[in-house]
């Protein structure tokens, strides 16, 4: 992606027309608040896992969303993997392993500080 896709100061993003998408990776008790300021500046709003601090506060993001007409969505990297993707198929459509009766998944990722554009 262009480095002129990347805002390091929210100022600069607000001061451009309705994007397509934002991605937004701000602390998880803060994810209310980012929705907030953010639906009405994209057509899609993407925050990071976990979605929301409270019950509360998802409410509060969902109605924002709503009120704006904008879709929210969750990063959930980790579902896009090989070795999930493959789980997934061997599991749930090609039924290989049997039936699922739980699944518990113990990995992750080295998270967003790591994951810096520049």
């Amino acid at each position: 992606l262009s480095r002129s896709l990347f805002y390091d100061r929210v100022e600069r993003l607000l001061d451009q027309p309705r994007f397509d998408l934002i991605i937004a990776c701000p602390a998880a008790a803060e994810h209310a608040a980012w929705t907030d300021r953010l639906a009405s500046h994209t057509r899609i709003l993407m925050i990071e896992k976990p979605f929301a601090a409270s019950l509360e506060q998802a409410d509060q993001m969902i109605a924002a969303c709503e009120r704006e007409g904008t879709q929210l969505a969750i990063n959930w990297p980790l579902v896009w993997t090989a070795g999930n993707q493959t789980a997934y198929r061997l599991a749930v459509q090609e039924h290989v392993i049997g039936d699922v009766i739980g699944y518990r998944y113990f990995g992750g990722n080295r998270g967003p500080l790591w994951h810096t554009f520049d």
